[in-house]
C-alpha cells in the first residue's frame, strides 16, 4: 500500500536528490529548442522526469549499471520521449553537448534505484511529493497536504459514496437486519478510534466522579490524566468529554441507531474497517457484485491535484477494497488491480506542467513497487493514466463523465483573484474574488449528482460574508461536515500559518449540517488529530454569515441564549458625528490568540523612540461614557471569549466580531460589574510590560504588552456576575469559564 508516513525530510536519497534535480533541469532547459521561453523550465522538467521512470526501467532489466546508462541509451530514451509536443505544436528538440550528456547520465546513475537493486522505488515516490517546493517552483498560496488530511477526506468521500451505491440498488443491505447493521451492533468498540475509546472502560478516581453531580468540586478536572486514562496531553476535563462521547457512541451502535451513510461520518467511525469487514464476511453474492461494479466503474476527480496528496490518499483508500474483492474471487495481481485503479478511477488536472509530470512518476514508481516480475514491469512502460494540464476554471480538459465525477477532492490554492493571470467568468462566487471559492463551485458543478466533495479551505469559508455564497453551494439540499483547526500551538500544514476547514458534501433528501469546535493540538497529538474528529449538528436555517464553531451539546444551548438577546454592543455605540461625546474603547485587531485586551486608553507605544499608536490599534465610541468600563468587562470575559472563537475567523477582531456580540442593556447598568471591570483594568495595567521588537521595515517599536492570565481571578469574577444576565446554568457558567483554558492558561506540555 502507497505509504502515507514518509516525506522528503526522512528521505534522504529524495534530500540529496532535489538540488542535482533543479540543477539539471535548468541546464536541460538552456539547450531545449522548439517551445516558447517562458515553457523550457517546464518542459525541460517533463523531460527530465520521464528519464528518472525511463532509468529506473532499465535498472531493473540490466544488472551492470556500467553497461546500462550509456550515451546511446541516453539518446534513445530522449528521442521516444520527444514524441511529446508543446502546446505551440513545434516538435522539442534538445541540443546536448558531450559534457552536458556525461552530467546527466551521471546524475541518472546516482539514483537510488541504480545504486541498490533491491531499493523500493514507492519510497522515492513518497518523497517526490513536496518537490516543487523545494526546487524552487513553489507557487504563492499552493500547500502540499498533509497525509492525514487527504487520507480523512479521500475516506469520507469515496468510502461513503460506495455504500451510499449499495443503498440505492439494495438497501435491505445497509437497513434493518441488514449486514452493516449487524456488523456496527455486533462489536461497537471494533468501528470506534483508537483514540476515541482508549482509557474509556477505566474506573474513574473518585474525586473525579463526585464533580460529575457538582460543579463545586471540580477543582482537578484541569490536572492531566495518567497514562492509562489518555495521552500526556489530555485533562481530566477532556478525558470526560471524550468519555461521554464514547458512551453515547457505543450506545447508540448497539441500539442499532446507527447505520445511516450521514451518521457514520458524522460519528467519525473507522468506516475503512467497518467496509472491510464487510466485503471479508458478507455472505451475500449480490452486494460483493454491487460493490465491485460500483467499486470498478468509480471515478474519483483532484481539479488541483498538484504532484498527487489527494490521488495517493484514494489510492491508499481504494487498494484495500479491490484486494477484499479479489480475494474473494482469487483473480488478480496487486499490479493489475493497482494499474486498474489508475487507469480507471483516479483522475487529476493541473495548471503547473511540472506538478503533473511529478505526479505521474509519483504514480508509475509505485506500480513499479508492486511488480513481481520483468514481464509485470513491462506493462509499465507505456503505462496509460487519467492527468491533464489544464485550468479548469476556465475549461474542462476531455476527461469528464458523461454525467460527472463521483467524488471531487482538493486542496485549491488560497489566492485572491488579483493574484492570478486568468479571470473565469460564469460563477456564483466570483464576488468573493478568491480563487479557491470557485474552485469549490466548480468542484460542485463535476460531481455526479450523487456524489460526494471534500476539500480543505482556509477558515474564512465557514466565517466570513463574502463566503456565504461558498456556504449556501455546499448546503443547499446537501448534507455539509465543516471541520475547523487552529493553527496555534500546532498547525495543520507545515509552514501554513492560518486556521483551517475540512468540507464534505453530497447531496440529501433531508439535509443536514454538522460542525466542530475550533480544534487546537499539540504536535505530540497530530497522529491522532483526525481520529479525534468530533462532530455536533447544527441547526441549517441560520441568519448569520458564519457556521458556529461547536464542540459539545451543552453550546448548542448557550448558543440559543445568546441569540435570543435582542441588544447587541453596536446598539450602545456612538452615532457618526457625536463621537466626541463618547467615551472611547481601545483594542486591537490583529494578535492575541489567547487573549483579546479591551482598555479605555490607547495601549503605550513607541517606534524607534518616538510616541504613536500601533497601525493594529482600533477603538469604539460608545454613547454613554458610564458605559465603557461595564462594557470593558463584558468584552473582556470568557463569555465574549467563547462567542468569539464560535463565531468569528479566529484570526482577525473585526469589527462585526466586537459590534454583534449580544449584550443585555442591564449589563450596562451593573454597579457591581463596573467595579469588577474597574479592578480588572488596574490590573492588567499593573502586570504589563513594553515589549521590544525590532523589524527591518519599521524599526524599533515598544508596544505595551498585558499579561491577562495574570488577573485570571478577576475575569472569573466578571464571568459569574455576567452569569445573571445571560441567565447562565451553573454548568454553563463552568463550562464557559473553562473553555480553551489548558491553552489560555499554558497549561500545554
Amino acid at each position: 500500500m502507497p505509504r502515507a508516513d514518509a516525506g522528503v525530510g526522512s528521505c534522504r536519497p529524495v534530500l540529496s536528490f532535489v538540488q542535482r534535480y533543479r540543477t539539471e533541469r535548468d541546464r536541460l532547459a538552456c539547450v531545449l529548442r522548439g517551445c516558447r521561453a517562458g515553457d523550457r523550465n517546464e518542459w525541460a522538467a517533463c523531460l527530465l522526469l520521464r528519464l528518472l521512470f525511463a532509468s529506473y526501467l532499465h535498472s531493473r532489466n540490466l544488472p551492470s549499471l556500467k553497461r546500462g546508462l550509456s550515451r546511446r541509451w541516453l539518446t534513445r530514451a530522449l528521442r521516444e520521449i520527444q514524441g511529446q509536443r508543446p502546446s505551440s505544436g513545434e516538435s522539442v528538440g534538445i541540443d546536448l553537448a558531450g559534457q552536458g550528456e556525461r552530467q546527466l547520465l551521471d546524475f541518472l546513475a546516482s539514483l537510488p534505484w541504480n545504486a541498490d537493486a533491491h531499493y523500493d522505488p514507492a519510497e522515492f515516490s513518497t518523497g517526490l511529493e513536496t518537490l516543487p517546493e523545494r526546487a524552487d517552483q513553489k507557487r504563492p498560496g499552493v500547500y502540499a497536504t498533509s497525509a492525514d488530511v487527504a487520507d480523512y477526506l479521500a475516506r469520507n468521500t469515496i468510502l461513503p459514496f460506495l455504500l451510499s451505491a449499495i443503498d440505492r440498488a439494495s438497501p435491505d443491505a445497509l437497513r434493518v437486519g441488514g449486514e452493516l447493521r449487524r456488523l456496527l451492533q455486533a462489536d461497537p468498540d471494533r468501528y470506534l478510534h483508537e483514540a476515541v475509546h482508549r482509557g474509556t472502560h477505566r474506573a474513574l478516581p473518585a474525586e473525579i466522579v463526585a464533580g460529575l453531580s457538582d460543579v463545586s468540586v471540580r477543582a482537578g478536572w484541569n490536572r492531566p490524566v495518567p497514562p492509562t486514562f489518555g495521552p500526556p496531553s489530555e485533562t481530566w476535563r477532556t478525558h470526560l468529554a471524550r468519555r461521554q462521547r464514547c458512551h453515547d457512541l457505543r450506545q447508540r451502535l448497539r441500539g442499532g441507531e446507527l447505520y445511516d451513510v450521514a451518521d457514520l461520518i458524522a460519528c467519525n467511525l473507522d468506516v475503512a474497517r467497518l467496509v472491510g469487514d464487510l466485503l471479508d464476511q458478507t455472505t451475500d453474492p449480490r452486494l460483493l457484485l454491487l460493490f465491485w461494479n460500483a467499486l470498478r466503474t468509480l471515478s474519483v476527480l483532484d481539479p488541483t491535484c498538484g504532484t498527487g496528496a489527494f490521488l495517493f490518499a484514494a489510492l491508499r483508500t481504494l487498494e484495500p477494497l479491490y484486494a477484499a474483492c479479489l480475494r474473494r474471487t482469487g483473480r488478480s495481481s496487486r499490479l493489475h488491480f493497482l494499474l486498474s485503479i489508475v487507469r480507471n478511477n483516479l483522475h487529476g488536472v493541473d495548471l503547473l506542467r511540472e506538478a503533473v509530470e511529478i505526479c505521474r512518476l509519483r504514480l508509475r514508481l509505485e506500480l513499479a513497487s508492486a511488480a513481481e516480475s520483468r514481464d509485470e514491469l513491462s506493462l509499465l512502460c507505456n503505462s496509460a493514466d487519467n492527468l491533464h494540464v489544464g485550468n479548469v476554471l476556465l475549461k474542462a480538459p476531455d476527461i469528464l463523465p458523461r454525467d460527472g465525477f463521483d467524488v471531487v477532492l482538493g486542496n485549491p490554492p488560497y489566492l485572491e483573484m488579483r493574484e492570478v493571470d486568468y479571470a473565469p467568468h460564469g460563477y456564483i462566487c466570483e464576488s468573493t474574488g478568491a480563487v479557491h471559492a470557485l474552485c469549490v463551485e466548480r468542484g460542485l458543478q463535476l460531481l455526479q449528482p450523487d456524489g460526494y466533495l471534500g476539500m480543505v479551505l482556509p477558515l474564512a469559508v465557514a466565517s466570513t460574508q463574502r463566503m456565504r455564497c461558498v456556504q449556501r453551494l455546499l448546503e443547499d439540499d446537501r448534507h455539509v461536515w465543516y471541520a475547523h483547526f487552529s493553527w496555534r500551538p500546532a498547525k495543520l500544514f507545515s509552514g501554513v500559518n492560518r486556521a483551517m476547514t475540512t468540507v464534505l458534501s453530497t447531496r440529501a433528501a433531508k439535509p443536514r449540517i454538522w460542525s466542530t469546535p475550533y480544534q487546537k493540538w499539540r504536535t505530540s497529538e497530530r497522529e491522532s488529530l483526525m481520529e479525534r474528529i468530533a462532530y455536533i449538528e447544527i441547526l441549517r436555517q441560520r441568519s448569520s454569515f458564519w457556521v458556529p464553531k461547536l464542540g459539545a451539546v451543552i453550546e448548542r444551548g448557550l448558543l440559543a441564549k445568546l441569540l435570543d438577546i435582542s441588544t447587541v454592543v453596536g446598539d450602545f455605540l456612538a452615532r457618526p458625528g457625536a463621537e466626541g461625546q463618547a467615551g472611547h474603547i481601545y483594542y486591537r485587531t490583529d494578535g492575541g490568540l489567547y487573549w483579546k485586551v479591551f482598555t479605555e486608553f490607547p495601549p503605550a507605544f513607541r517606534m524607534n523612540g518616538r510616541a504613536g499608536h500601533s497601525t493594529r490599534e482600533t477603538r469604539l465610541a460608545v454613547a454613554d461614557p458610564a458605559a465603557v468600563v461595564p462594557l470593558i468587562a463584558a468584552l473582556s470575559s470568557d463569555v465574549f471569549w467563547w462567542w468569539y472563537t464560535v463565531t468569528s475567523n479566529c484570526r482577525h477582531l473585526n469589527p462585526t466580531d466586537v459590534q454583534q456580540f449580544p449584550l443585555p442593556s442591564s449589563v450596562l447598568a451593573d454597579t457591581r460589574l463596573a467595579a469588577l471591570g474597574r479592578h480588572y483594568l488596574h490590573d492588567i495595567v499593573r502586570h504589563s510590560r513594553m515589549a521590544v521588537r525590532r523589524q527591518r521595515q519599521t524599526g524599533h517599536t515598544e508596544t505595551q504588552s498585558f499579561k491577562v492570565r495574570r488577573s485570571r481571578r478577576i475575569v472569573e469574577q466578571i464571568d459569574a456576575e455576567l452569569a445573571r444576565h445571560y441567565s447562565l446554568t451553573a454548568e454553563e457558567l463552568e463550562f464557559v469559564v473553562n473553555y480553551d483554558i489548558e491553552f489560555r492558561m499554558g497549561m500545554c506540555r
